[in-house]
């Protein structure tokens, strides 16, 4: 019995160590002199061992305990990080980063009443609704425009749908906010530009019509730059919205180019390579940076957006369609080709949203896909080709054309087929590779593409302004084929050519203006490959 005690004492010593049946005759050897009744000794010790082993949690697998490496929360409350609304709900006021419950906005008025967070009505992540009377407001975001040409200096523009098309008998209101005013200043929705023509059809009741809506400001607030701006059926009713008025001009002067890419819902395609080749010819091409909508993306689209954000020359914004559509992006693909022409309105808010976000930023903005290039011929970038066309366009004062719109022309997939790649350029460089296009180009005015002017344009289409502010109308610089063109590359022609499109396929020519950028192009793009992963690791 005393071999056994001494045994479990020094056992007792071991807290952390795996003991093994050979560890324990090291502590104790059955003596010969007991016999029997030693083997049975044995049997007893090695299972109160086994016991003990077990009751401390000890395995013959586990060389360490476990240790719980988060720390566990000290209360049940959320900390919501105010300083994200901006990057999430842009058109949510900046007064909310005070937090959902700042009585200081909130404190009783004789006209109209500041609406909390909570009074807000929210629609599909990036809308607020105005649901009254006579319709169904869908408001995206507002802007201060006082351009020299604008019909009483300063206005405020916002961008929304409405579900209906005759907006003639409408009463709604606009509270403007200014900073430091206990009230806000009240003025009657004076237009509602239709971002749409009737003729195109879709324009039933129920369907959602894009609008830009116009409310002025009064003489003796000229001086003061809103912060948001509600609207209501009535002058002081309480409001159900709230948007950020976005006023942005930069510290020095306009840049030239921006590019403005409509919401794109690649989730299942990958095509991000092309993009990277995209992008750095549009940079090569004299974009100063691309505004980006998402619907929804591939993970390697957002893998490439995010490394040219952090560049700089990116940015991009979430966006939703309003009402009751769809907005799981798996769905709005199938909806859309489904309902093209809905497809078509949908797209014309976000559009013009970048138009706004950049009549102070830049000279011009151009309405493009990510198959689509501007591509300018007998000149080096687009600066060089609009002083040729214009030498005022980029001047202060800028030009009398509203926009300048390039032809559209088809390098389709399967007419490179038919020939040989280029064995000193990248199979990756999809632009650089194929060089045969349709001898025949589209129509003189379909599907064109260009560079609009942000002193002059009011609303804009895909391809066209549809307003613009002078009294003379949109007065369209048509830049000759001999001068640039819209290259387009697709698998097939859009939809609506379907029937005709052998004319595109029958003939073709090789067209190899864009290898001009050959060296930069491939040496950028694999740069950038390189950088975001796609050929290893990283490097830099």
């Amino acid at each position: 019995m005393r071999l056994h005690h001494t045994v479990l004492s020094e056992l007792g010593t071991v807290t952390s160590s795996v003991i093994t049946i050979q560890e324990m005759r090291k502590f104790w050897r059955p003596s010969p002199r007991l016999g029997r009744a030693s083997g049975v000794l044995w049997i007893i010790s090695g299972f109160l061992i086994y016991a003990l082993m077990h009751l401390d949690g000890f395995s013959e697998k586990e060389e360490k305990p476990y240790y719980l490496l988060a720390r566990p929360a000290e209360d049940h409350e959320e900390k919501i990080p105010l300083n994200l609304i901006p990057s999430e709900m842009p058109n949510l006021p900046l007064s909310y980063l005070r937090g959902p419950n700042n009585d200081d906005l909130y404190f009783p008025r004789k006209c109209g009443h500041y609406p909390s967070l909570w009074d807000i009505r929210f629609n599909n992540f990036y809308w607020q609704v105005l649901h009254g009377t006579q319709a169904i407001f869908y408001l995206y975001s507002a802007f201060y425009d006082n351009r020299k040409l604008t019909t009483h200096t300063p206005s405020l523009r916002i961008l929304g749908m409405i579900n209906k098309f005759d907006t003639s008998n409408f009463k709604v209101y606009c509270q403007i906010w200014f900073e430091g005013l206990k009230e806000p200043v009240v003025t009657k929705i004076r237009n509602y530009n239709y971002i749409w023509r009737y003729n195109y059809g879709n324009t039933a009741d129920g369907i959602l019509q894009p609008f830009l809506m116009r409310c002025h400001i009064p003489e003796h607030f000229y001086y003061l730059i809103p912060v948001s701006v509600s609207l209501t059926e009535r002058p002081c009713a309480k409001a159900s919205n709230n948007i950020r008025v976005t006023y942005n001009p930069p510290a020095g002067g306009k840049k030239n180019f921006a590019v403005c890419v409509k919401g794109i819902d690649f989730i299942y395609s990958d095509h991000s390579v092309r993009v990277v080749e995209w992008l750095e010819l549009l940079a090569l091409l004299g974009a100063d940076k691309v505004y980006i909508n998402i619907l929804g993306a591939h993970p390697n689209y957002t893998k490439v957006l995010e490394y040219y954000e952090k560049k700089g020359f990116v940015e991009t914004m979430k966006t939703s369609l309003p009402g009751d559509q769809p907005s799981a992006p798996s769905l709005i693909h199938l909806y859309h080709q489904v309902n093209f022409l809905n497809q078509y309105q949908n797209e014309l808010i976000p559009l013009n949203d970048c138009f706004y976000r950049n009549i102070y930023r830049y000279k011009f903005v151009a309405l493009i896909d990510i198959d689509e290039v501007l591509t300018p011929k007998g000149h080096d970038n687009w600066i060089s080709l609009l002083n040729k066309l214009d030498s005022a366009a980029l001047s202060e004062d800028g030009s009398k054309y509203a926009s300048f719109y390039f032809r559209n022309i088809y390098f389709l997939d399967d007419m490179q087929k038919k020939n040989d790649y280029f064995e000193d350029i990248p199979e990756y460089m999809h632009i650089l590779q194929h060089v045969h296009r349709s001898f025949n180009y589209t129509a003189p005015m379909d599907y064109v593409k260009g560079f609009h002017n942000t002193n002059l344009v009011l609303t804009l289409h895909n391809h066209l302004p549809f307003e613009c502010l002078n009294w003379g109308g949109c007065l369209l610089y048509p830049i000759n084929i001999t001068d640039g063109h819209m290259q387009h590359y697709r698998s097939d022609c859009a939809p609506e050519l379907t029937k005709v499109c052998y004319l595109y396929r029958a003939n073709t020519v090789l067209d190899t203006t864009l290898l001009k950028y050959k060296k930069d192009l491939i040496s950028n793009t694999t740069h950038a490959l390189k950088q975001i992963g796609y050929f290893g690791s990283a490097q830099k």
